[in-house]
């Protein structure tokens, strides 16, 4: 009974926690122009351009961290995609998947290879 009691309790204090009041108003942030990110132009999904008008800066999500101009970035990132382990066992697992397709397909065909 003791438990089912601390039970209810900790709903309903958890359920509090959730409330606001009545006059709550979601704030606006006052981030700068820089900081909001709108998609460029043409309409590219792969890069964006700032919201600061015509000569806004593109940058290429795919390479998003070459526009900080940090060698030393650069260079860990470079090292990190060359030492990834899951795109060599995806590599890995696609060549195996080519192999066993084409040895199916001689099998099919009568071919014994």
């Amino acid at each position: 009974m003791k438990a089912l009691r601390l039970l209810v309790i900790g709903i309903i204090a958890s359920a509090a926690g959730c409330a606001v009041g009545p006059n709550y108003r979601t704030p606006k942030p006052d981030a700068p122009a820089q900081f909001a990110a709108n998609a460029n132009a043409a309409g590219n999904l792969n890069a964006v351009g700032t919201a600061s008008g015509p000569s806004a800066v593109t940058v290429d999500l795919a390479q998003w961290w070459k526009s900080l101009n940090d060698s030393e970035l650069d260079s860990l990132v470079e090292r990190a995609i060359r030492s990834n382990m899951d795109l060599d066992i995806a590599l890995t697992h696609l060549q195996q998947a080519h192999l066993r397709k084409r040895r199916d397909r001689n099998r099919a065909s009568g071919n014994r290879r």
